[in-house]
């Protein structure tokens, strides 16, 4: 069983995504993360990551594909990418994502972001260890939709997912 922790920031951010998307999908998210024992305003820093994926799980049933990327948009509109190169952006997404997990058995509880560029695209891909992978309802698009917002100024922000190898959750191909 796993020890791993989400900080209470990261479900509020996903209140807030999905917010942004409609406020129906706002108390739907709310109403999903209070049924799975997480109350995002209460007195918890950190809340278990089974807890957070599992009521994520659910909306993503509920909410649908063109929703979930609507809301990985907003999730990866608020990381802070000031730097104009496609690498960087993808370092701090990195850096952001890893404060958000903790685990005392594991150093990237959640996984990482890995990149290669060959020619004039961008491989990105999620390490096993990503909790909104392929397995993961609509979680291509969740993902996508966060990578679009990060490299949004870096690229034509045309992304495709491609096939995964057996060391990740999942992968996409970026025009550069």
């Amino acid at each position: 069983m796993s020890d791993t922790t989400v900080h209470v920031e990261h479900v509020e951010a996903f209140l807030e995504s999905f917010g942004d998307v409609s406020p129906v999908f706002q108390r739907k998210a709310s109403n999903h993360f209070e049924e799975h024992g997480i109350d995002p305003y209460g007195d918890q820093e950190w809340v278990s990551q089974a807890s957070v994926r599992s009521a994520v799980a659910a909306l993503a049933e509920d909410a649908g594909s063109a929703t979930m990327y609507e809301a990985g948009k907003s999730v990866g509109g608020n990381i802070p990418t000031e730097a104009s190169e496609a690498p960087a952006r993808l370092q701090t997404l990195n850096e952001t994502h890893k404060s958000a997990f903790r685990d005392p058995r594991e150093s990237l509880p959640a996984g990482e972001f890995q990149w290669s560029e060959t020619g004039g695209s961008l491989r990105v891909s999620a390490t096993q260890n990503w909790p909104y992978g392929d397995s993961f309802p609509h979680g291509s698009e969740f993902t996508s939709g966060i990578l679009s917002a990060v490299l949004s100024t870096t690229t034509s922000s045309e992304i495709t997912e491609i096939s995964a190898d057996s060391r990740e959750a999942i992968a996409f191909e970026v025009e550069l």
